[in-house]
Protein backbone atom coordinates (compact mmCIF):
# COMPACT_ATOMS: atom_id res chain seq x y z
CA UNK A 1 0.00 0.00 0.00
CA UNK A 2 0.81 3.79 -0.47
CA UNK A 3 0.60 5.04 3.07
CA UNK A 4 0.90 3.88 6.69
CA UNK A 5 -0.41 6.18 9.49
CA UNK A 6 -1.54 5.01 12.91
CA UNK A 7 -4.87 5.76 14.14
CA UNK A 8 -5.45 5.50 18.25
CA UNK A 9 -8.70 5.03 19.22
CA UNK A 10 -8.61 3.23 22.34
CA UNK A 11 -6.78 4.71 25.72
CA UNK A 12 -3.34 3.38 26.55
CA UNK A 13 -3.27 -0.15 28.69
CA UNK A 14 -6.54 -0.93 27.56
CA UNK A 15 -4.76 -4.27 26.30
CA UNK A 16 -5.34 -7.56 28.60
CA UNK A 17 -2.30 -8.95 30.51
CA UNK A 18 -1.23 -12.29 29.56
CA UNK A 19 -2.69 -13.97 32.60
CA UNK A 20 -6.06 -12.18 31.86
CA UNK A 21 -9.13 -14.17 30.49
CA UNK A 22 -10.25 -11.08 29.06
CA UNK A 23 -10.73 -11.11 25.49
CA UNK A 24 -8.96 -8.02 23.26
CA UNK A 25 -11.60 -5.03 22.47
CA UNK A 26 -11.45 -4.47 18.82
CA UNK A 27 -9.43 -0.99 18.63
CA UNK A 28 -8.45 0.64 15.36
CA UNK A 29 -5.25 1.03 17.61
CA UNK A 30 -2.98 -0.91 14.70
CA UNK A 31 -2.28 0.42 11.54
CA UNK A 32 -4.32 2.30 8.43
CA UNK A 33 -2.63 1.24 5.36
CA UNK A 34 -4.39 3.36 2.05
CA UNK A 35 -3.64 3.71 -1.80
CA UNK A 36 -4.64 6.60 -4.05
CA UNK A 37 -5.17 5.05 -7.49
CA UNK A 38 -6.07 6.13 -11.34
CA UNK A 39 -6.37 5.15 -14.57
CA UNK A 40 -6.66 7.06 -17.24
CA UNK A 41 -7.93 5.45 -20.37
CA UNK A 42 -8.95 8.01 -23.08
CA UNK A 43 -9.18 7.02 -26.92
CA UNK A 44 -9.64 8.80 -29.99
CA UNK A 45 -12.47 6.58 -32.27
CA UNK A 46 -13.86 6.22 -35.39
CA UNK A 47 -17.96 5.46 -35.93
CA UNK A 48 -19.91 4.08 -38.69
CA UNK A 49 -23.01 2.56 -38.23
CA UNK A 50 -24.10 2.79 -41.44
CA UNK A 51 -26.07 6.23 -41.58
CA UNK A 52 -23.13 8.40 -40.14
CA UNK A 53 -19.77 8.41 -39.27
CA UNK A 54 -17.23 10.83 -36.67
CA UNK A 55 -14.56 10.76 -34.52
CA UNK A 56 -15.50 10.54 -30.77
CA UNK A 57 -13.15 11.16 -27.89
CA UNK A 58 -14.21 8.90 -25.25
CA UNK A 59 -12.84 8.15 -21.52
CA UNK A 60 -13.51 4.28 -21.28
CA UNK A 61 -14.09 4.37 -17.25
CA UNK A 62 -11.29 6.49 -16.85
CA UNK A 63 -11.33 6.80 -12.81
CA UNK A 64 -9.02 7.92 -9.82
CA UNK A 65 -9.76 6.33 -5.94
CA UNK A 66 -8.50 6.10 -2.80
CA UNK A 67 -8.58 3.00 -1.13
CA UNK A 68 -7.32 1.15 2.19
CA UNK A 69 -7.70 -0.70 5.63
CA UNK A 70 -7.47 -0.59 8.85
CA UNK A 71 -6.96 -3.85 11.23
CA UNK A 72 -9.40 -4.02 14.28
CA UNK A 73 -8.00 -7.44 15.18
CA UNK A 74 -5.80 -10.18 13.73
CA UNK A 75 -8.22 -11.36 11.21
CA UNK A 76 -10.73 -8.37 11.18
CA UNK A 77 -10.04 -5.45 9.05
CA UNK A 78 -12.11 -2.15 8.46
CA UNK A 79 -11.74 -1.95 4.71
CA UNK A 80 -13.46 1.17 2.37
CA UNK A 81 -13.04 2.44 -1.25
CA UNK A 82 -13.87 5.88 -2.40
CA UNK A 83 -13.79 5.92 -6.44
CA UNK A 84 -15.07 8.34 -9.03
CA UNK A 85 -15.08 8.58 -12.49
CA UNK A 86 -12.69 11.39 -14.77
CA UNK A 87 -14.10 12.31 -17.54
CA UNK A 88 -11.57 13.36 -20.14
CA UNK A 89 -13.41 13.94 -22.96
CA UNK A 90 -16.16 15.94 -21.33
CA UNK A 91 -16.72 18.23 -17.96
CA UNK A 92 -18.78 17.21 -15.06
CA UNK A 93 -17.87 14.31 -12.96
CA UNK A 94 -19.23 13.68 -9.69
CA UNK A 95 -17.47 12.60 -6.42
CA UNK A 96 -17.76 8.33 -5.36
CA UNK A 97 -19.80 8.17 -8.43
CA UNK A 98 -18.02 4.74 -8.86
CA UNK A 99 -17.69 1.42 -6.33
CA UNK A 100 -17.32 3.51 -2.85
CA UNK A 101 -18.29 1.27 0.47
CA UNK A 102 -17.07 0.95 3.58
CA UNK A 103 -17.00 -3.05 5.30
CA UNK A 104 -15.51 -5.44 7.12
CA UNK A 105 -13.18 -7.87 6.14
CA UNK A 106 -11.73 -11.52 7.36
CA UNK A 107 -9.84 -13.86 5.54
CA UNK A 108 -11.98 -16.62 7.72
CA UNK A 109 -15.29 -15.09 6.83
CA UNK A 110 -15.44 -12.97 3.47
CA UNK A 111 -16.44 -9.62 3.11
CA UNK A 112 -19.14 -7.67 3.98
CA UNK A 113 -19.33 -4.13 2.17
CA UNK A 114 -22.22 -1.66 2.20
CA UNK A 115 -22.45 1.39 -0.22
CA UNK A 116 -22.22 2.50 -3.77
CA UNK A 117 -21.15 -1.60 -6.13
CA UNK A 118 -21.09 -3.87 -8.88
CA UNK A 119 -23.46 -5.99 -9.28
CA UNK A 120 -21.88 -9.76 -8.73
CA UNK A 121 -23.06 -10.46 -12.41
CA UNK A 122 -21.22 -7.24 -13.54
CA UNK A 123 -18.23 -7.66 -11.50
CA UNK A 124 -18.31 -11.67 -12.85
CA UNK A 125 -18.77 -10.42 -16.54
CA UNK A 126 -16.36 -7.62 -16.45
CA UNK A 127 -13.40 -10.18 -15.68
CA UNK A 128 -14.51 -12.09 -18.80
CA UNK A 129 -15.35 -9.49 -21.22
CA UNK A 130 -11.90 -9.40 -23.18
CA UNK A 131 -12.97 -5.48 -24.49
CA UNK A 132 -13.80 -4.22 -20.94
CA UNK A 133 -13.71 -0.19 -21.10
CA UNK A 134 -13.57 0.38 -24.38
CA UNK A 135 -15.79 0.82 -27.76
CA UNK A 136 -16.27 -3.20 -28.23
CA UNK A 137 -17.15 -3.61 -24.24
CA UNK A 138 -20.11 -5.80 -24.82
CA UNK A 139 -22.55 -3.60 -22.90
CA UNK A 140 -22.18 -1.67 -25.80
CA UNK A 141 -22.54 -4.09 -28.66
CA UNK A 142 -25.84 -5.59 -26.76
CA UNK A 143 -27.10 -2.67 -24.46
CA UNK A 144 -27.14 -5.47 -21.74
CA UNK A 145 -26.68 -2.31 -18.93
CA UNK A 146 -30.56 -1.34 -19.24
CA UNK A 147 -31.30 -5.36 -18.02
CA UNK A 148 -30.95 -4.22 -14.51
CA UNK A 149 -28.07 -7.25 -14.18
CA UNK A 150 -24.77 -5.17 -15.43
CA UNK A 151 -25.44 -2.33 -12.92
CA UNK A 152 -23.75 -0.37 -10.25
CA UNK A 153 -25.88 -0.32 -6.92
CA UNK A 154 -26.79 2.69 -4.46
CA UNK A 155 -27.35 1.40 -1.50
CA UNK A 156 -26.13 -1.59 -1.49
CA UNK A 157 -25.46 -4.63 0.81
CA UNK A 158 -22.76 -6.99 -0.44
CA UNK A 159 -21.50 -10.30 1.23
CA UNK A 160 -18.46 -11.56 -0.66
CA UNK A 161 -17.18 -15.09 0.63
CA UNK A 162 -13.61 -15.80 0.92
CA UNK A 163 -11.53 -17.43 -2.00
CA UNK A 164 -11.62 -21.38 -1.46
CA UNK A 165 -9.67 -23.47 -3.42
CA UNK A 166 -9.06 -20.43 -6.48
CA UNK A 167 -13.74 -19.54 -5.82
CA UNK A 168 -15.21 -16.69 -4.27
CA UNK A 169 -19.13 -16.09 -4.34
CA UNK A 170 -20.77 -12.83 -3.52
CA UNK A 171 -24.51 -11.84 -3.67
CA UNK A 172 -25.63 -8.49 -2.87
CA UNK A 173 -28.79 -6.74 -1.44
CA UNK A 174 -29.84 -3.37 -2.87
CA UNK A 175 -31.92 -1.75 0.02
CA UNK A 176 -34.41 1.09 -0.33
CA UNK A 177 -33.77 4.85 -0.29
Amino acid sequence: MAGLTTITAGAAGDEPKADSKEQPKLSLSRALDYEIYARLHASADYIDDGNDDKWYVASNSSRIGLKGAAGATDDLNVVWQVESEISLDESGTTWASRDSFVGLQSSLYGKALFGRMNSPYKALSRKIDLFDDQIGDTRNIFGVGSSGFDLRLNNDIMYVSPTIAGVSASAAYRTTD
